[in-house]
């Protein structure tokens, strides 16, 4: 994979229709959902039945120290949403659609 920045909209669509998730036909609206400190997150909307959450894990936190952690978490993170969609009642964790290793 290409490391993009999931920020930058006109390359998370690009990214998107690459993989595969959306075609050209599909308008979609993003916004940069702020306030976390280890990693990128972007909500997508494409009416009327998509709406996702897109997460990139940050290597360097945005704090004001440098402080470092490794992006490969955002797969453990992945493994947990799964296995929560397993244990709980239908529905009540969101759908996991895609991940990129």
């Amino acid at each position: 994979m290409a490391i993009i920045n999931i920020e930058n909209h006109q390359d998370l669509v690009r990214y998107l229709r690459e993989q595969g998730l959306i075609t050209n036909q599909d308008k979609l609206h993003c916004k940069n959902l702020y306030g976390g400190v280890s990693n990128r997150t972007v909500r997508v909307s494409c009416p009327p039945s998509k709406n996702w959450v897109i997460k990139q894990a940050l290597e360097k936190l945005r704090v004001k120290e440098d402080w470092f952690s490794d992006p490969q978490r955002i797969h453990r993170e992945a493994e947990g949403l799964r296995w929560l969609a397993k244990l709980t009642t239908p529905g009540s964790v969101p759908g996991f659609i895609f991940e990129d290793h």
